[in-house]
């Protein structure tokens, strides 16, 4: 028996719906799993075209360079050194994805008060004045 599909996404079904009936994967991760599979997919071969292209740009590293976060880990308080003073605004985000935190960073020091947060891991989040994601950091808190 030969099989045979239209397009790639027919046969992208059709391999979801046999793991389904295998009994691999439950239903309830389908969709959402096609859905984040698609959009990371696409995410990847823009930014392997970018590689293979030369036209990778990579304004952020200079920037994450230069922003520090201290202490780190930290209790009630982190202060954010942005000596450039570059307009960015702060997300820490939980473990499970939750924003638990947002802040403006204008100033070239900014301490940050967050003793409301539990102890855990965190990720500092920088977004630039278009909204774009700079760059990423682990923060601990104890």
């Amino acid at each position: 028996m030969t099989l045979q599909w239209a397009t790639y996404q027919d046969a992208s079904d059709q391999t979801s719906l046999s793991r389904i009936w295998g009994g691999i994967h439950p239903p309830i991760d389908d969709i959402r799993g096609r859905i984040i599979g698609n959009k990371i997919g696409n995410e990847a071969f823009n930014l392997a075209q970018e590689y293979f292209e030369g036209t990778l740009s990579t304004p952020g590293i200079a920037l994450e360079e230069s922003i520090r976060l201290y202490p780190i880990p930290f209790k009630n308080e982190l202060t954010v050194s942005n000596p450039a003073n570059q307009s960015l605004r702060l997300e820490l985000y939980s473990l499970d994805g939750k924003r638990v935190y947002q802040s403006n960073v204008l100033q070239s020091r900014t301490q940050l008060e967050l003793s409301s947060l539990g102890t855990g891991l965190y990720f500092a989040k920088f977004i630039d004045a278009n909204n774009t994601t700079v760059f990423v950091k682990k923060v601990v808190k104890n």
